[in-house]
C-alpha cells in the first residue's frame, strides 16, 4: 500500500470513528426513550432524529464514495468525499454541543439576548416554563423573567429557542 492510499484509508477510519463517537451516545439515549435535549415534545424529538438520520445517510454515502475512489486510485475524489463527510459531522457536532450538555430549551438569554454558557448556568439561573428548563445569562434575568406574563415569556422565549439542525447539505 503506497503512502497516499494509506493516508486516505486512515482518514476514512478517522471519519468513521468520529461518526461513531457522535452517534453512540445518541443511539443509547434513544434506546432508553430519552433524548439528551432537555424537555422536547415527541414531534420535536422526531424532527431532530430525522435530521440526524438524513445527515448520517449523507455521511455514509460520502464514505462509500471515498472508498470506491480509493479502490480506483482517485485520490482527489476520495479526499473531496472525506472532506464532505467531515463537514457534515461538524454540523452534527455543532447541533449536539449545546443540547447534549445543557438540556435547556434556549441557547441565548431570553431577557438580554446573550449566549448561554451551559458550564456557567447554575440552578438559580434557570426557571421552569411550560415543562421546559429556561436558562439565563446572569443573576438579574430570572427575576425580570418572573415578572413577565406567560404571553410575554412565550414571545421572548420563541426568539431564543434552540434551533434544530438544518436538513441542508450546504452548512
Amino acid at each position: 500500500m503506497n503512502k497516499a492510499r494509506f493516508i486516505t484509508v486512515l482518514s476514512i477510519v478517522c471519519v468513521v470513528a468520529i461518526a461513531a463517537a457522535v452517534m453512540i451516545p445518541i443511539a443509547k439515549a434513544g434506546a432508553c426513550g430519552m433524548m439528551p435535549m432537555g424537555h422536547k415534545s415527541k414531534d420535536e424529538i422526531k424532527d431532530v432524529k430525522e435530521g440526524h438520520s438524513a445527515h448520517l445517510e449523507m455521511i455514509s454515502t460520502s464514505i462509500e464514495k471515498a472508498m470506491k475512489a480509493i479502490e480506483s486510485e482517485d485520490k482527489e475524489t476520495a479526499m473531496a468525499e472525506l472532506n464532505n463527510a467531515q463537514q457534515m459531522l461538524a454540523v452534527l457536532k455543532k447541533g449536539f454541543s449545546g443540547q447534549e450538555k445543557s438540556g435547556y430549551v434556549n441557547t441565548k438569554c431570553p431577557m438580554m439576548g446573550g449566549e448561554i454558557d451551559p458550564e456557567k448556568v447554575t440552578s438559580d439561573l434557570t426557571r421552569q416554563f411550560q415543562g421546559q428548563t429556561v436558562a439565563f445569562c446572569c443573576g438579574g434575568c430570572p427575576g425580570m423573567w418572573d415578572k413577565l406574563s406567560d404571553t410575554e415569556k412565550e414571545a421572548k422565549l420563541s426568539k431564543v429557542k434552540t434551533e434544530h439542525l438544518s436538513h441542508s447539505h450546504s452548512e
